[in-house]
C-alpha cells in the first residue's frame, strides 16, 4: 500500500447509510456535469489512490460483499445470456468491470462537483461504499424486474448518476404507453435525461399515429411506429418505405401473414422481399411433411434455428393430446400443443369447460363460432361474442 494510504475503516450499517445519503445529495447537484474528456494528473492520482482502497475494503468487508454476491450470482447464471456458461469467478470479473468504470466515473463526477479540489481519502472511501451501494441495489431491482443481465449491468453502471429506484419510476410512468425494453433503453443511452427522452418520443409516436391512423393504415402497428421512432432519424421515410414493400410482398405472397412481413422488416428493412422469398420456399418444404396449418409452419421458419425439428416435437406433443382427447378437433388439438407446449392438456380441459359455459349463454350462436371464439381468446371470450351479437344486429 502506498505510503499516503492509511488503512480505511469498516463502515457500520448506520455510515453507510450517511454515505449514500450524502452521495446521492451530491449527484442530484451534480446532474449537468459531464464526467467525459481528460483527467488532469491529480484526478488520475485519486483514481489510482481509489483502486488501492478498494483492495482493502474488499478484505475488510468480505463477509459482507460475499452475502451481497451470493444474492446476485444466480440471476446471472440462470439467464439465457452469456452469463449463463460462466463459472462464479468469470461472473464476478464480467460485474466488476463496469463498477470499476463507473465508480471512476463517479470520482470524476465528485472531483468536478468540488470545483477540481483535492478529495480526501475518507471522501474516496465514502464515494466507493456508496457507489457500491447504489451499484448493486440497481442490480437487485433489475433481477427482480427481469431486466436481462446485460442490460442491467449498464444500468447499474450508470449509477453514478442515477439511483436505483429509476427503472421502476419510469416503468410506473409509461409502462402503459412504451415497451420496458425501450425504457430500460431509455435509461442506459441517454444518461444525462432519459424521462426527457422519454417523453420526446411518446409524443413523436403520438404524431405518427395520427399521421397514419389504423383505418387507414392497419398495417402500421405501434411496434412499426415504435420501431421507426427508437432506431430511425428519419421514422415517416421508414413508415413510408415499410408501406411500400408491404403492399408489394403481400400481393406477391398473399400467404405470408402480415405478422412474418412485419417482423422480417423491422428485422431486415435492407433485403425483406428475398428473405420472404426463401422462407416462402421452405414453409412449402415443410407443408410436404407435416400436416400443420400454415401459420404453424410459418412460425416455426421464422422463431426457430431448427423449424423441423420443433414441428417433430410438436408432433409428438400432438399425438399424445389426440389419443387424451379423442373428440376433439384436429384444430383445437393442434392450437393448445402450439400456444401451450407447458401445459396443453390444462388448456384443453379449461377449453372444454369454457366452451360449455358460452353454449349455454349464447345459444343462438353457431357452434363453430363459439368453438373458434372459446379456443382463440380464452381470456375474454364471453366480451368477443357480445360484441359479435351487437354486430349481428347492426
Amino acid at each position: 500500500m502506498s505510503k499516503n494510504i492509511y488503512e480505511p475503516k469498516k463502515y457500520s450499517h448506520s455510515e453507510i447509510n450517511d454515505a449514500v445519503r450524502s452521495r446521492r445529495d451530491s449527484k442530484e447537484k451534480a446532474s449537468e456535469i459531464d464526467v467525459r474528456g481528460r483527467k488532469s494528473k491529480e484526478l488520475q492520482a485519486e483514481i489510482n489512490q481509489a483502486q488501492e482502497i478498494i483492495e482493502t475494503m474488499e478484505f475488510i468487508h468480505r463477509d459482507w460483499l460475499d452475502k451481497k454476491m451470493q444474492q446476485i450470482i444466480p440471476y446471472f447464471i440462470e439467464s439465457y445470456t452469456k452469463f449463463s456458461s460462466l463459472t462464479k469467478s468469470e461472473i464476478l470479473e464480467e460485474i466488476r468491470i463496469p463498477f470499476i468504470e463507473g465508480l471512476h466515473s463517479a470520482i470524476t463526477q465528485e472531483k468536478r462537483l468540488k470545483d477540481n479540489l483535492p478529495l480526501t481519502q475518507p471522501e474516496l472511501e465514502d464515494i466507493i461504499v456508496s457507489y457500491f451501494f447504489d451499484f448493486f441495489r440497481s442490480l437487485r431491482v433489475s433481477q427482480r424486474l427481469d431486466v436481462s443481465p446485460v442490460a442491467a449491468l449498464k444500468i447499474a453502471k450508470l449509477s453514478y448518476r442515477n439511483n436505483p429506484d429509476i427503472i421502476i419510476n419510469l416503468s410506473k410512468k409509461y409502462q402503459d404507453l412504451l415497451p420496458e425494453s425501450i425504457i430500460f433503453k431509455a435509461v442506459y443511452n441517454n444518461p444525462l435525461d432519459p424521462e426527457e427522452f422519454l417523453k420526446s418520443s411518446v409524443r413523436k409516436i403520438e404524431e405518427l399515429k395520427s399521421i397514419y391512423p389504423q383505418e387507414k393504415y392497419p398495417e402500421v402497428t405501434l411496434t412499426i411506429i415504435q420501431r421507426a421512432v427508437f432506431m430511425y432519424s428519419n421514422p415517416e421515410k421508414f413508415i413510408n418505405k415499410f408501406i411500400e414493400v408491404f403492399k408489394y410482398i403481400k400481393n406477391q405472397y398473399p400467404n405470408i401473414t402480415e405478422t412474418t412481413i412485419s417482423r422480417i422488416y423491422v428485422n431486415n428493412p435492407n433485403n425483406p422481399i428475398e428473405e420472404i422469398r426463401i422462407l416462402e420456399i421452405k414453409i412449402e418444404e415443410l407443408k410436404k411433411i407435416f400436416n400443420f396449418p400454415t401459420y404453424i409452419i410459418e412460425r416455426a421458419v421464422v422463431g426457430y434455428s431448427n423449424p423441423k425439428e420443433f414441428l417433430d416435437n410438436l408432433t409428438i406433443s400432438t399425438d399424445k393430446l389426440r389419443k387424451e382427447f379423442p373428440e376433439l378437433t384436429l384444430t383445437a388439438i393442434q392450437h393448445a400443443a402450439y400456444r401451450y407446449p407447458s401445459n396443453p392438456s390444462g388448456f384443453i380441459i379449461e377449453f372444454k369447460k369454457r366452451r360449455e359455459e358460452l353454449k349455454k349463454e349464447f345459444p343462438n350462436i353457431p357452434r363453430y363460432i363459439i368453438e373458434i371464439t372459446a379456443l382463440s381468446y380464452p381470456v375474454n371470450a364471453r366480451t368477443y361474442l357480445l360484441n359479435y351479437l351487437r354486430e349481428q344486429k347492426n
